[in-house]
This record gives structure tokens, sequence and C-alpha cells, in this order.
């Protein structure tokens, strides 16, 4: 029998939309016409950020996000003023790291069949972007939908021998969810592992590694600040086996200093104040950093009309109001917003949904993705069965478990300072 399972969406909806996302409030602080990434132009935003919010005052504690650079140059300032910086509470911002990890991701598995499934939809400059991971949202959504096309298909390949549906080949996340936890506690978590045992071995592989990718997006949009957790922790292994030196020593410093955080900060953080929500709908939330470039970001740079150094010094006091006024005006002769907002949501979903039937489709049809093979135990392309070499074979299963090592090493030595620990090899 074959089985066809609904959307992602849907299963994200049944069990994951809280009762009520509370919208967030964004407000512009100041604007530097300043070198950004710069110390001292850090210790200017620091100094600006305590007057305007009372620190000491109205509030005792501040999480201020940014990008990697930001936060290691946040980190130096509260190891050079020590006390004097102890309401500052650093967070490295999400939405960057998702931005970091799309390149080892494409890095490791374009070659063994990415390469043709991303010729289903994308071709000359935009194929090349994607394939280099040099355009950020383009590359997103591929990692996202190749993703869901192999993992909707595996479920399909688990109902079609595990789950009885009455002859109904259309089945729910719930009631696929119910079987699998029935699965597993009768005959372990080892299911899908045994599913995989007779087919290309790329596939529980790129499945696991770009698992954690999907989970942390998901995690951000639907406020779900465990899965945000780990995540975060699941994807560190990555960037250690693929040596990317700023996030593999960032990341374990941030969860140890998150550990550190006030106790009402982290209930916040519990209940979803780590992402802003613009809109207050269900499963539209934004990372710190996301929210920062795509609404501050972008309206102060649709609200220049002139550039120049010293344009802008006089632009830095009244940019802000500009772009606020601009907005309020576009939303108040806008018609119908509300509607063409789902009008507009409805269009992307069908859109996505019609991809991801394309990749499905290409994987059916061409590919031995989730035919039996001859020579299980080997990792080969995809599309073309060519098998790997020996060398090729194991780094690709043991990658993984080598950037475990790596990162247990570094916090060992690094994080923790323990003595007796050997330091990570690079």
């Amino acid at each position: 029998m074959t089985v066809t399972l609904p959307d992602l969406k849907a299963a994200v909806g049944q069990f994951f939309f809280p009762s009520e996302t509370q919208q967030s409030q964004l407000h512009f602080t100041s604007i530097l016409a300043e070198p950004a990434d710069n110390a001292e132009t850090i210790r200017h935003v620091l100094d600006i950020l305590h007057e305007k919010h009372g620190i000491g005052k109205h509030i005792s504690h501040l999480v201020v996000a940014g990008d990697a650079k930001t936060y290691e140059y946040l980190l130096e300032a509260k190891r050079v003023y020590g006390e004097d910086l102890n309401w500052l509470l650093p967070y490295l911002g999400k939405w960057h790291l998702l931005k970091n990890i799309q390149a080892p991701l494409m890095k490791i598995y374009l070659d063994a069949g990415l390469r043709q499934l991303l010729s289903v939809l994308h071709k000359g400059a935009t194929h090349v972007a994607v394939a280099s991971a040099s355009g950020f949202r383009k590359t997103h959504i591929f990692l996202m939908q190749s993703w869901e096309a192999m993992y909707r298909e595996q479920m399909a390949m688990f109902c079609s021998q595990n789950v009885n549906s009455n002859g109904d080949a259309n089945l729910t996340w719930k009631n696929l969810y119910s079987c699998v936890v029935e699965k597993i506690r009768s005959e372990g978590s080892n299911i899908f592992t045994n599913l995989s045992s007779e087919r290309n071995a790329l596939s529980p592989l790129y499945l696991h590694s770009c698992s954690h990718y999907v989970t942390l997006f998901l995690a951000m949009r639907l406020r779900q600040f465990d899965l945000r957790n780990i995540s975060v922790r699941n994807l560190t292994p990555i960037f250690h086996a693929m040596d990317r030196p700023t996030y593999l020593k960032l990341v374990p410093f941030h969860m140890a200093a998150m550990k550190q955080y006030p106790p009402d900060i982290l209930e916040y953080f519990q209940k979803g104040a780590f992402s802003v929500s613009v809109t207050g709908r269900n499963g539209c939330c934004f990372a710190f950093d996301e929210a920062h470039e795509m609404l501050i970001n972008k309206e102060v740079k649709m609200s220049m009309t002139t550039t120049g150094i010293g344009s802008l010094s006089r632009l830095v006091h009244y940019l802000p109001y500009r772009a606020q006024l601009m907005k309020t005006f576009k939303s108040e002769v806008t018609m119908s917003k509300d509607r063409m907002d789902e009008n507009d949501s409805d269009s992307s979903f069908k859109l996505t949904e019609d991809n991801v039937k394309l990749y499905i489709d290409k994987l059916k049809n061409e590919s031995n993705f989730f035919r039996a093979i001859t020579t299980p135990d080997s990792v080969c392309h995809i599309f073309t069965g060519e098998v790997a070499t020996t060398a090729v074979s194991n780094d690709l299963k043991i990658f993984y478990e080598k950037g475990e090592e790596d990162l247990n090493a570094f916090i060992s030595c690094v994080v923790l300072n323990t003595s007796g620990q050997k330091p990570p090899k690079r």
C-alpha cells in the first residue's frame, strides 16, 4: 500500500502552536554614524543602552543580541570592564548561526546527490548561489524543502510497513505520532535505523544532520525554548567537524553563559521571549538578530534618500522617526492588509507543498534513495549509484561522531578549564 502524508505544516500546527502568541514591541533606540564591529562602537552602544533603558533604576539586566563578531566584542567588554557590566547579558544571534551552518551542510552532501535534487527547481546563477550557500534565503528554502521531502517519504515507508490504516492511504500526523510512540515502546528507538539498514546509507546521515537545522528554525518560529537549546547543542558538532573556528568556540561559551542568566530572564525565555513576534500570529516569530535585519535595518535603509558621511551625520537624529512615519503611512493606505497577508500565506504554503512534491517525485523516479541496494553498508550517490571510496564513506559516517568528541574536549579544556584534559585536535 502506498501511504500519503500531509505537509509538515499540518503537524506543526497540530502539535506545537501555542494557544496565544504575545506580540512584541519594537522600538528604535539610536542610530550611529560609526564603524560597525568595532570595540569603541560597542562600548558607545552599551553606554547608550545603559542610559536609555535606565539600568539599575528601571531594570537590572539587559539582553543584547548580535552576530558572531558583535558577540565577541560584547564578551570582551564584559571581561575588560568586569562588574561595571554585570547588567549586560550577551546573546548569540541564532539567525546568523543558521546562516553559517548552511555552507558545511551543502559541502558535505552536495556531491552525494543534493546537486541533482537542486537542479529540479534552480538553474543558472540561482543554482550556483544555493550550491555555494552564498544566498541565505534560497539555500534555506532548499534545505527545508529537500529535508521535508526525504523525511515524509521515510515516514510513508514506515507507515506502509507498520501502520494499519484500514485501507485509508491518507494518514494524519497525529495517527502517525501515536503509532511511532507505540512502536518505540515495543521495539526500541532503533526502528528507523532498521528501516534504513537495507537502503542507501546516505539517507539517515542527511536526515540526521539537517534535522537539527530544521528544528532550530522551527524552535524560533514556534518559541520553543527547550527545542532551541537542544538544536543548538546538536548543530555544534558539525561546526567542530568542519573546522569552523568562530562558531565552534562561541556556541559552547554562549550555552555556558546562558546557564548563568538570572532565573527571571530564563523564565521569560522559557515562555518564548527569546524570539520576536511582529504580528502576533502563531508560528511567525523571529530570532532577535533576524528581526533586527528584516525590520530595523530594512526600514532605516528604505528611509534614506541620500548617502555620504555628512548626510548620515545629520540623518541619524531624525531617521528613526522618518522610518516609523513611513511604516505608519504604509499601513494606513494599504487596504485589507490582514486579508492580503492571509492570501499571501495560503499562496506560500501551496508553493512550498508543490516544490516538496517535485522533490519527492525526483527521489521516487530517478534515485535509489528509498530502494534496497546490494551494498547497504556503503555510501553511494543517490542518483548515479556510484559507490564512494572507503575513506569517503568512513568520513561521512563518523564526521558527526568526531565533531562530538572535539566538542567535548573543547568544553573540558577551554570552557571548563579542566586540568589534565587533552586539547581538541585541529
